[in-house]
């Protein structure tokens, strides 16, 4: 049986964790819509829960590479308890960015009640486990109970307790970009290489460098070539290919491809450097190696080593006008109080019987009709609606942060 010295420290750790779970759910909201705007996602995939579970489990990970007491231990608890939700049943999903959010806040909510019930009963629950169905590695909840596990409150510790959201909320941004990103954008590759006579490798990294700053979607490579075919050339030089981020395929070395190449706002907002040394934007997503290279996209450089197999697949782009409606949408929620908007909304239904019909039937059409602004595919609308005898109370959304009231 645990001594009250560890049923004490168990609690104080996962009260910890309860209160940085609750503060993080909304600061992964903003890098969620930040990205979402920038790749332009396509709107009619499903992403799997398990695909969820693994960038939770890349951002909760990075909190073990922080200098906390016990890092490790509250990294791997908190990362195998998300990370173990993707066997959960979760709402059915049809739009990869909407309701993605949708089922992160699930995740948090389950979290949340979980951490709940080890806290209110640390001793009936000190000899449960939780795996990680990604990694297969398991943990004990009474790990917690370690009093070299402090895991850091705003109370006590507001710079580790800042560190691990600052660590989470840059892991979760790259890792949900790398994820994401291959299913709007691929990796076209030329279909025939361009052989360059006498050059050397000084003349080709120059070469490079002089492509990637007009073109931030290129990374030209090259290799060595005896065999130039061009008349009269001598049969020493260099060939060269230039892999393009973009939708479509390479149709000829002078027309490059059908359909649309990576905008240069997308890739300088998701590229550091020129991959030669030149540093376009340090607060990127990461570099133009990792991408090009390590990044599951089609035609990833690692899979086409000869660099000229074609890239057949055609992605299809998200037109402007789904974009701007997105961000026509954020900007509304954020210029007008949300409870001047609900009130309004709810004496309309009082005044008119079909609105208030045709709100329960068709609520997201009903509601773009009436503030005459279209709502993107990425938001759900639903309408509670009470009966005499059934009392609904909606609560905010996990994380929100408390206001005091002022008479």
């Amino acid at each position: 049986m645990p001594t009250q010295q560890q049923l004490d420290q168990l609690k104080r750790n996962t009260k910890a964790i309860i209160d940085w779970v609750n503060h993080m759910h909304d600061y992964l909201q903003d890098p969620l819509n930040e990205v979402y705007l920038k790749v332009g996602q396509d709107a009619q995939q499903d992403a799997a829960q398990s695909w969820v579970s693994k960038v939770n489990g890349f951002a909760f990970d990075a909190i073990g590479k922080l200098p906390f007491p016990g890092a490790g231990a509250a990294s791997n608890v908190i990362s195998a308890m998300f990370s173990s939700y993707n066997t959960n049943t979760a709402p059915r999903l049809d739009q990869i960015f909407g309701s993605i959010w949708s089922r992160f806040s699930a995740n948090f909510l389950r979290a949340n009640d979980d951490l709940g019930y080890v806290y209110s009963d640390p001793a009936g629950h000190w000899n449960d486990t939780i795996t990680n169905p990604i990694t297969g590695a398991t943990f004990s909840i009474a790990s917690l109970a370690d009093p070299n596990v402090v895991f850091p409150t705003q109370q006590d510790d507001i710079n580790n307790f800042n560190a691990i959201t600052d660590a989470t909320v840059t892991s979760f941004r790259y890792n949900l970009t790398k994820y994401v990103f291959g299913q709007r954008w691929a990796i076209l590759h030329q279909p025939n290489s361009t052989f360059w006579s006498n050059w050397n490798d000084n003349d080709a990294q120059n070469f490079a460098k002089q492509q990637i700053s007009g073109n931030r979607d290129v990374f030209l490579t090259w290799w060595h070539d005896q065999n130039g075919s061009c008349a009269g050339c001598p049969n020493d030089g260099i060939s060269t290919s230039e892999p393009r981020l973009g939708i479509g395929q390479w149709y000829s070395n002078w027309d490059y491809y059908h359909g649309d190449s990576a905008p240069r706002d997308l890739c300088d907002w998701l590229i550091q450097d020129d991959g030669f040394g030149t540093v376009y934007n340090p607060n990127a997503i990461t570099t133009r190696r990792d991408v090009f290279y390590n990044w599951p996209i089609d035609g990833n450089l690692n899979d086409h080593p000869d660099h000229t197999e074609r890239n057949t697949t055609v992605k299809q782009p998200v037109s402007d006008e789904d974009r701007n409606r997105a961000k026509l949408w954020r900007a509304f929620m954020t210029s007008v109080p949300r409870k001047d908007i609900e009130q309004d909304i709810i004496q309309k239904t009082v005044d008119d019987p079909k609105f208030a019909y045709d709100l329960r039937n068709n609520p997201k059409k009903t509601l773009s009709d009436y503030i005459g602004l279209e709502i993107p595919d990425c938001v759900n609308i639903e309408i509670i609606q009470e009966i005499p005898g059934n009392y609904k109370l909606v609560l905010p959304y996990i994380g929100r942060p408390n206001k005091k009231v002022v008479d």
